[in-house]
């Protein structure tokens, strides 16, 4: 038997990993990590920048880039070309909706961006201990502000609409 700080080893065989030793197939390994490192900001700081207010900048440095990535987010001229057409559009929760027939293409398509909100969604909601359906309808606000004119959209009574010239924005009252 062998010590090992305060654990002790059985057995230890040679590796052919840099001379490690090996416990029952895994590696044998000191501690480390050592104590822990001091917080480098000064006492006043710690509580200005503290895990709540760094949380709350990640959450908005995200829902940012959500609000500036659907243009980069797997935009492609079928899509644009059906969002222009009012066959495809933003939905009151965050996601894409289509609202008129459309290829299987554009309909993946709609599938993908989906997919890739959703996951945006669920690691924000972990992050700030929300649900993704708060998350997706916040970003909903976002998305529904920046719907262009002729553009489609449903808000939260299902019925799809376009935006005329000289609407304004279709943005729910719990946006505000």
């Amino acid at each position: 038997m062998i010590s090992l700080g305060s654990r002790v080893i059985r057995t230890i065989r040679p590796s052919p990993l840099r001379g490690e030793g090996r416990v029952r197939g895994h590696r044998a390994l000191p501690d480390m990590w050592g104590p822990p490192h001091p917080n480098p900001l000064p006492a006043g700081e710690r509580e200005k920048w503290g895990p709540g207010r760094r949380s709350g900048l990640v959450f908005l440095l995200v829902l940012l880039a959500l609000v500036f990535a659907p243009a980069a987010m797997a935009q492609t001229p079928a899509i644009d070309a059906a969002r222009a057409a009012g066959a495809v559009g933003e939905r009151y929760d965050g996601y894409v909706g289509v609202a008129a027939p459309v290829s299987s293409a554009v309909r993946s398509q709609v599938s993908t961006i989906n997919i890739r909100r959703r996951a945006l969604y669920s690691r924000l909601a972990a992050s700030r201990g929300v649900s993704p359906r708060d998350v997706g309808i916040t970003a909903g606000c976002q998305l529904l502000a920046r719907v262009a004119v002729g553009e489609a959209y449903v808000l939260g009574d299902g019925a799809w609409r376009r935006r005329g010239a000289g609407q304004g924005p279709p943005v729910p009252d719990y946006c505000r």
